[in-house]
């Protein structure tokens, strides 16, 4: 009979809800409760920071591009490293929408940790302009 290593078993991944102002800093204005499972930090640890220090890679660049496309009223989809409370880095997709002067993100954290020590993958982007068809 065949064992099973359940250690290489991937858990599901987590959906979140983030919403931040449009400022270089992109301060978060909300998490949703998910957060905790996902990135083991509690929402009132987020809401009101600026989001680059949840960032893994520190990916400012890429950032500003992001920025740049949000403040074009674009549809933007990122995949990003996210580090949690514990220092564990997640692969994360993130959508980014803009409404008037806030970001709305719809976020998928896959929580596997990366090995360590882990590679970071470049910041990857896709931006969609919504009033252009596709």
């Amino acid at each position: 009979m065949d064992t099973i290593d359940r250690t290489s078993e991937r858990r599901p991944p987590i959906h979140c809800i983030g919403i931040h102002d449009k400022t270089p800093e992109m301060r978060m204005l909300y998490v949703s409760s998910s957060v905790r499972q996902a990135m083991q930090y509690e929402p009132s640890e987020i809401i009101g920071q600026p989001s680059m220090p949840f960032v893994a890679n520190g990916n400012t660049e890429g950032y500003k591009h992001l920025m740049d496309a949000q403040n074009q009223n674009k549809v933007v989809v990122t995949g990003v490293l996210v580090r949690t409370s514990m220092g564990e880095m997640y692969y994360t997709r993130i959508i980014h929408f803009n409404c008037d002067n806030i970001a709305l993100n719809l976020c998928t954290i896959y929580p596997d940790p990366l090995p360590e020590p882990a590679v970071t993958p470049p910041m990857s982007f896709e931006v969609f302009d919504p009033n252009t068809p596709q």
